[in-house]
């Protein structure tokens, strides 16, 4: 039997490090808690996983449970689980299944954000295929609090992968940024993938929007943002194609706080220098009101040589858009065993320091397995102590 399982990693305060072999290692600074447990399911798989602080110290993990209650693998589908956590990361709560209709499959990246002025968090949930935002307060105590809001809806259906939520304490109001695509096939007016923004009330009434604020030939689904109030400026990052025919490069395009487009596309790496990119994050610092992105590059390049090395690399990002400095190198290799994809991470505006955390794995590494790897970063974008 199958047993689903889910080891969290807190992003928005990040306490432990996972030691493994490969790059020099620290030892793990805690335990690591089994937060889920489906034991009557054959085929529990855990999916996509968001997690956020309550200023009393507890947090809510919100996670995608593929098929834990159905119990077959030809159902091809699960539902979303929130359970909230103690400062040490302990389950406090049982899950509890967050959605619309029963038969209702979600499947895409959740988010959960603290929301001031219910002081409980919002998760907004996106189902596949269906063009649709869906919204679910939870009080602080990890309960429910009333019923999911369908937020905005769309026909045709919109193809999304991740939600991006940020709250826009000068607005009073959620900014909610994914990329999509229409189910129907893009003509030559008509972009495939691109980013939009909607304005959400802290009870899940839709504001305005959507905006379309891409200009790009082509943005991957796991675009992500990071908001800074300083300046009243969000910075949504993805991976694609600025021009059709562009190396699958990281990219970024400033919004406002009503999630307009400010200024144009923003090129992480000019096209000259790009190379195929696995995943891409963003986070915005308060000590220096700048973004860091974080992307990594890995086996499509098969790793072969230092132009095609895999790794994890940096850009700092002033709040206007502009880089600033050059592009950091955290790590390159041409070892395959050290896989690098799908960075996230969070800063730390008290120690002016950014959070990082990736995967990490061989070329294979559906069969081989992989890890979970984090580092501290200056505000300057230099790596304090080891991974």
């Amino acid at each position: 039997m199958k047993k689903a399982t889910l080891f969290t990693t807190a992003l928005v305060a990040v306490g432990t490090l996972f030691a493994s072999a490969g790059l020099a290692g620290a030892a793990a600074i805690s335990d690591v808690n089994q937060v889920s447990n489906f034991p009557e399911s054959d085929y529990g798989d855990i999916g996509w996983t968001s997690v956020a602080a309550h200023p009393n110290g507890n947090s809510l993990v919100v996670y995608f449970g593929w098929e834990v209650e159905l119990n077959s693998s030809s159902d091809n589908g699960g539902y979303h689980y929130v359970q909230m956590l103690g400062p040490d990361g302990a389950p406090l709560t049982d899950p509890v299944r967050v959605g619309g209709l029963e038969d209702r499959y979600y499947y895409s990246a959740p988010r959960a954000i603290y929301n001031p002025v219910t002081d409980g968090w919002s998760v907004f949930l996106i189902p596949a295929d269906e063009g649709k935002v869906i919204m679910q307060n939870v009080d602080a105590e990890g309960e429910l609090d009333g019923s999911a809001v369908e937020v905005w809806s769309t026909d045709p259906a919109i193809e999304m992968a991740q939600a991006n939520v940020e709250w826009i304490a000068a607005e009073n109001h959620f900014l909610f940024s994914a990329v999509g695509r229409p189910m129907t096939p893009p003509t030559a007016g008509n972009r495939d993938y691109q980013w939009f923004t909607l304005t959400i009330s802290a009870v899940g009434t839709l504001l305005s929007g959507p905006t379309v604020v891409g200009d790009v030939y082509y943005a991957y689904t796991n675009g992500q943002m990071a908001f800074s109030p300083t300046s009243n400026r969000g910075l949504l990052v993805t991976v694609g194609e600025v021009v059709m025919g562009d190396t699958y490069a990281p990219f970024a395009q400033l919004v406002n706080g009503d999630g307009a487009r400010v200024g144009t596309t923003i090129r992480i790496i000019p096209n000259a220098e790009a190379f195929p990119v696995s995943g891409v994050g963003v986070a915005w610092n308060s000590s220096t009101n700048k973004f860091l992105v974080v992307w990594s590059s890995e086996r499509r390049n098969d790793c072969a040589s230092p132009t095609t090395a895999c790794g994890l690399y940096g850009q700092l990002v002033n709040a206007d858009g502009t880089l600033s400095g050059d592009t950091i190198t955290f790590y390159s290799t041409t070892d395959t065993a050290e896989d690098f994809f799908r960075p996230q991470l969070t800063a730390n505006g008290a120690s002016n320091e950014y959070a990082i955390v990736w995967h990490m794995g061989p070329e294979t590494y559906w069969n081989s397995g992989t890890n979970v790897w984090a580092l501290r970063v200056s505000g300057a974008g230099a790596p304090i102590d080891e991974a």
